[in-house]
């Protein structure tokens, strides 16, 4: 009987860590977080691509002039992206980021 009673709470546990991992590491604010991270990003490499394009047509000299200023500008962009990104999402409620996170996800 003890060796069931001390399964049980093993498993009771067991069962409590991992809900309480999951609830940290899947939480809708942290995924909310990681959503508007990777769209900043997306976007800062888009217009860091088209204008490093734009660079290139006009000569080789520019072009490197570009691609030093153009990373430079990248990675700040990302890392103020991320900045906005976790403020924003800090100051919203679980429930308010659910509702961002659903109509990221389903696109309305």
């Amino acid at each position: 009987m003890k060796k069931i009673i001390k399964a049980l709470l093993a498993v009771l546990v067991l069962f409590t860590a991992v809900t309480f991992v999951r609830y940290r590491t899947l939480s809708p604010c942290g995924m909310l977080k990681k959503e508007w991270v990777e769209d900043a990003r997306k976007g800062v490499e888009s217009a860091s691509e088209r204008a490093r394009e734009a660079a290139k047509e006009v000569g080789g000299r520019t072009e490197r002039i570009a691609d030093d200023v153009g990373d430079a500008v990248e990675e700040s962009a990302k890392e103020v992206a991320e900045a906005v990104a976790e403020t924003l999402a800090d100051e919203k409620s679980f429930g308010e980021c659910m509702a961002e996170l659903w109509k990221l996800k389903t696109g309305g």
